[in-house]
């Protein structure tokens, strides 16, 4: 299997060499795409018999370039196949740039193929803004045959500014170091910047585990370069049934871990970043889309033209496999499907279909998922999504189809794995820069996002998808690599009071405590208890909703919380595309995790080494001024309660201590 996945990897390349200008966002490729199932890796990068001047790879020097930064930076081009008549930059400050390889104007060597130019650094620097994300655009790398350009490239350049805190770093060697959230390995016989070829990643991964604890799901391993190839991911292990992927057990090939299941690559350090929507969908290749449903196995590895496709998992490109957008919202009406265009900025998320895969979900869950079998649309959506209503052409999926096809899934929803731990892994030509270590450290962080945060990949600049936000907070990842850092497994809550409003509000979330504990007007109660951090089977997600101009005559805002799923389905209908609506619950997402109680009502019981949380609400009894108060002491309960609160019982329970 391994060389038939090389052989479809390397037709796959072909389609990619096809375009005129690349750019990943737009068309991205993964092994998944050629390989069945995934879990066989290129054994070597993708091989390119260039038949004219084609651009391998391009990195700056440094690959990290520091705010503080003057003089100039080199960028180098490694160009495979014929020799090109002209390499040149297109900058975006109006000067274009001539790249030679004649061992002048920054060239190191002449005649090997890799062509530089030196640019002032002051031009890239300059131009840098809050939307790049530390990544400025520069222009565009065009080469030359004659007068016909072969290849055109969009370049960015990385930039390490105050707003990326230094990190401290551990030497493990001459050859690899540590921060918290990466492990940077510099194996010399396996890379060199310019290189052609991507390495082994088999031989990569067991480098890494030299230096790596055993205590990983997954594995990022991120180039420091461009490496024109797309990121993919495969899977090394997987005991999970149900979802129609092998059960196969590689780790012996990548280091002997025992945990890990699955491995990310990044040929572009560019498009690193671990709250980006591509993160988060590589990751779900790990379950993600191997049906025998017939009805969606012509989308594999990604979905067929559907409702699924229209979120993080995308849409498999008819005659490629390529993963891409699906911007079309279909929904049921009558006896048909609405087709409505969504925004390719969109904020996305996981399907509850995907969710159900990646063991998030229950089954009774999942609402049933609409597959368009018509070939044409799914071929030609862009221009037919459009408004129309579909009255053919389509068919109904629905969970008990996929378990039909597939079998129940196992582990089941109830003891399927929650939190995820990944070790990111930079692959560098000689040790990283102080400067570059906190740069991937920071993107690497990112990961653990718990709120949509600004990103820029390409040409796209929009809201991130953290795979907390993306799993709708069913789902967390660990990004630490340091094993001798400890992880906080419970977060405080912290209750504050407004005398001026006369209301109480309770958070976990550090940057509201830091904001609160900054505004004189709100004064902490010394109400403190712990709440989970991470999501497991045993617990459940603490939704926070806010319903805005509620109170007051429309001056006061308030909040609630729950982890009851029919409180939080019931809220959501009220509020369907959670807009800012007056006096409608906006979803805050989860704030943390929580305990069930048994039983309801005041007399509700919590297990041993647990605590009863109690929820009052100042309801009727205070005409326009709702206000929700927690507290897990029965006494303060029972006095509020004959202040005329209303007394809702025990919400949840949280560690004893």
């Amino acid at each position: 299997m391994l060389g038939a996945s090389v052989s479809a990897l390397l037709a796959c390349a072909a389609l990619a060499g096809a375009t005129s200008e690349f750019d990943e966002p737009l068309v991205e490729l993964h092994a998944h795409d050629c390989a069945t199932e995934g879990h066989a890796p290129p054994a070597a990068d993708r091989g390119k018999a260039a038949t004219v001047p084609t651009l391998v790879n391009y990195a700056l020097t440094p690959t990290v370039i520091p705010s503080t930064a003057t003089g100039t930076v080199r960028l180098a081009t490694r160009i495979d196949g014929p020799a090109p008549t002209s390499v040149q930059l297109v900058s975006n400050w109006g000067t274009t740039y001539n790249l030679v390889d004649n061992g002048t104007s920054g060239d190191a060597t002449a005649g090997d193929g890799v062509y530089s130019v030196l640019l002032p650094v002051q031009q890239i620097l300059s131009r840098r803004t809050t939307d790049d994300v530390f990544r400025v655009d520069i222009g565009f790398i065009d080469v030359y045959s004659g007068s016909t350009r072969t290849m055109r490239v969009n370049g960015s350049a990385q930039v390490r500014a105050p707003e990326i805190p230094a990190v401290t770093v551990k030497s493990l060697g001459a050859n690899a170091q540590m921060s918290q959230h990466i492990l940077n390995v510099s194996p010399a016989a396996l890379f060199r910047t310019h290189n052609l070829t991507t390495p082994d990643i088999a031989s990569v991964a067991q480098v890494a585990y030299q230096y790596l604890a055993d205590q990983f799901d997954f594995v990022n391993i991120v180039f420091d370069r461009a490496q024109i190839e797309s990121r993919y991911h495969f899977y090394t292990r997987n005991a999970v049934s149900g979802i129609g992927g092998s059960l196969v057990n590689n780790n012996g090939q990548y280091g002997g871990s025992s945990k890990l299941i699955g491995i990310t690559v990044f040929p572009l350090s560019d498009y690193f970043d671990g709250a980006s929507p591509a993160h988060q969908h590589e990751l779900g290749h790990q379950w993600i889309n191997f049906l025998a449903n017939s009805t969606t196995s012509s989308g594999s590895p990604h979905w067929p033209a559907s409702t699924m496709a229209a979120d993080i998992m995308g849409l498999s490109i008819p005659g490629s496999g390529a993963g891409g957008n699906f911007g079309c919202k279909l929904t049921p009406e009558g006896n048909g499907l609405r087709t409505a265009a969504l925004s390719a900025s969109r904020a996305m998320s996981f399907n509850p279909l995907d969710l159900y895969l990646m063991g998030l979900m229950p089954a009774s869950e999942v609402p049933d998922q609409w597959v368009v079998t018509d070939s044409n649309f799914g071929a030609n959506w862009a221009t037919l999504c459009d408004g129309r209503l579909l009255t053919s052409g389509f068919t109904r999926l629905t969970v008990n189809d996929v378990i039909a096809a597939n079998g129940t899934r196992s582990p089941a929803y109830t003891s399927s794995q929650r939190t995820f731990r990944v070790a990111t892994v930079v692959v560098s030509d000689g040790l990283l820069s102080a400067d570059a270590m906190a740069f991937y450290n920071y993107f690497a962080q990112r990961m653990e996002a718990r709120e949509r945060l600004p990103m820029h990949e390409g040409f796209s600049k929009q809201l991130s998808a953290p795979f907390f936000v993306a799993t709708g907070g069913r789902g967390a990842l660990i990004a630490t690599v340091d094993t001798a850092v400890v992880v906080p497994t419970r977060l405080t809550v912290v209750e504050y009071f407004h005398a001026g409003l006369n209301y109480y509000f309770m958070t976990s979330r550090d940057n509201e405590k830091a904001l609160l504990d900054g505004v004189p007007a709100w004064a902490r109660t010394g109400v403190t208890f712990p709440m989970l951090a991470y999501p497991e089977p045993a617990v459940s997600g603490n939704v926070r909703f806010y319903f805005d101009k509620i109170a007051k005559g429309g001056t006061r805002g308030s909040h609630f919380y729950t982890i009851n799923t029919a409180d939080v389905t019931a809220l959501t209908a009220l509020n369907p595309t959670n807009a800012a609506i007056a006096q409608k619950p906006q979803n805050e997402g989860v704030d943390s995790f929580a305990y069930r109680p048994n039983g309801s009502g005041v007399s509700a019981t919590c297990a041993a080494g647990q605590v009863p949380v109690y929820r009052l609400f100042r309801g009727s009894k205070f005409p326009d001024d709702p206000n929700h108060r927690f507290t897990t002491s029965l006494a303060v309960y029972n006095q509020f309660v004959a202040q005329n609160w209303d007394g809702e019982g025990v919400a949840f329970c949280v560690p004893a201590n």
